[in-house]
Formats: structure tokens, sequence, C-alpha cells
């Protein structure tokens, strides 16, 4: 399952950008799948991917467990 960390976040369109630890492309993230954290940047998620190659977006996100 792949993890990264929250670079971006918009709030008032409530989604952000994680940029995944493997260095691969920034995925877009629905900010209302975290349900008992508060998004901040630099906040570490654990999600699945989804969408086409070009434009990955995340799924099942989760705060990652370090």
């Amino acid at each position: 399952m792949p993890t990264g960390t929250i670079s971006r976040v918009s709030y008032q369109h409530n989604f952000g950008i994680v940029q995944p630890d493997d260095s691969g492309q920034d995925v877009l993230v629905n900010l209302d799948q975290l349900e008992d954290v508060f998004p901040t940047i630099g906040l570490r998620l654990a999600f699945d991917l989804a969408g086409p190659a070009d434009r990955p977006y995340a799924i099942g996100v989760r705060q990652a467990e370090d």
C-alpha cells in the first residue's frame, strides 16, 4: 500500500496533494476521506490508487502508521 505526505491543501475545495514516498507522480486526495484527523501539510497518509496512470487519485485514505 503506497504512503506519502500531504504537500498542498485546499480547505476551500476540500482536497489535497500527496507526494508519494516512492517519488512517483503527485496524487490528488479528497480530504473528506480522513475521518479522525485534521489534514495538514506534512501529514503522512496511506492510500490505494485509482484512476488513469497519468492522473491518479487516492482512495481508502487513512493516516499512515510510522
